[in-house]
């Protein structure tokens, strides 16, 4: 078999050896390239850019929404940072250096770590905002020159319906080098002749349809179009392409260090929750310690105050015994000068 036909081999027949190819005159026309839609190729190339933008405009979005959470938790361990400062200023001015207290010398030692820390990430999310800010500000603008590009697109649409309508009355008919010469933006295309025009959607290349010097002017203006589409539409093309892969590699950057943020953030409002409820215990410890050495305090004034009281009352008593001696002795001198005066002398 050979390419699916029977190849019959007789056996008189003997291999001959080539002793080489003979030389192929090369052809005067220029051969005609292969088949293409210029339109479609700039419309697939204008949509498929919209949808990268209109992709990488939500990934934007997203990234912004990581930076407002990031910097609600930089909120959330700032006012959980304050009320763990007054907790510890509270303990500093209620209490006293002694050894259940000694670990609030190292929490407050953190705490003044993280306040003087916590700017500096604030600052950090604040330039990741502002980048994407910028990357925002490029989307935005190429997103301009693709709806100009469409504008054109649509403009040159129904230049080229009417040239291939109606050719004697195309526009495009005149000097090739003036104003048939004008670019079609967004197309990539020049209207160099109204058979170019004219024959477009119709033209099959076929060499048996094609006069040769038609064959001759298409060739060249074919050429012509796939150079224009090259340097303005692919262009464009590849250096969205180049921006989106800037884009990206920005974009994962802040996305790994937003984790990584959302990590330490997570970890740090844990501790600074144990801190607080250490310094609530502390503060319990110490409320109770000293409502215990008050009533200290006053059982001991009042143990003071009973033994006063009973010094005074055996002071009272003694001075009570006193008087009562001193009253007797007078009433003794008192009956003794009575018998004295009723004696018989008198």
């Amino acid at each position: 078999m050979f390419q699916g036909h029977e190849l019959v081999l007789k056996p008189s027949m003997k291999p001959e050896k080539t002793v080489g190819l003979l030389r192929r005159e090369l052809a005067e026309i220029p051969p005609t390239p292969a088949k293409f839609d210029v339109v479609a190729d700039v419309a697939f190339s204008k949509k498929h850019q919209v949808l990268v933008l209109q992709g990488y405009y939500s990934y934007f979005e997203n990234i912004r929404a990581e930076c407002v959470e990031a910097e609600h938790k930089i909120s959330l361990v700032s006012v959980k940072l304050i009320a763990c400062l007054k907790n510890e200023e509270k303990l500093h001015r209620i209490s006293q250096a002694s050894d259940e207290l000694l670990d609030l010398t190292e929490d407050g030692r953190k705490l003044r770590l993280v306040q003087e820390n916590l700017p500096v990430y604030a600052n950090r999310i604040q330039e990741f905002k502002n980048k994407l800010d910028h990357q925002h500000s490029e989307l935005f603008r190429r997103s301009e020159v693709l709806a100009e590009d469409k504008r054109y697109c649509e403009g040159c649409e129904m230049s080229l319906e009417l040239c291939r309508k109606e050719p004697k009355s195309c526009s495009c008919q005149g000097d090739s080098g003036t104003g048939s010469g004008e670019r079609a933006a967004g197309f990539g295309i020049t209207l160099l002749e109204p058979c170019c025009c004219a024959l477009w959607a119709q033209l099959n290349y076929n060499d048996e349809q094609i006069h040769k010097f038609e064959k001759i002017n298409l060739s060249a203006h074919i050429k012509k179009v796939k150079s224009l589409l090259r340097e303005d539409c692919s262009q464009k093309y590849h250096d969205v392409l180049a921006l989106v892969g800037n884009w990206t590699s920005v974009l994962h950057e802040i996305q790994g260090q937003l984790k990584e943020f959302g990590n330490f953030f997570l970890q740090l409002i844990g501790d600074l929750q144990m801190c607080d409820e250490r310094q609530n215990k502390n503060l319990d410890a110490v409320l109770l310690q000293l409502q215990q050495g008050m009533g200290r305090l006053q059982i001991t004034d009042g143990l003071k105050d009973k033994d006063h009281m009973i010094l005074r009352m055996n002071r009272l008593k003694e001075e009570m015994e006193s008087v009562a001696r001193e009253l007797q002795c007078n009433n003794s001198i008192i009956e003794s000068l009575g018998s004295m005066n009723t004696g018989p002398g008198i």
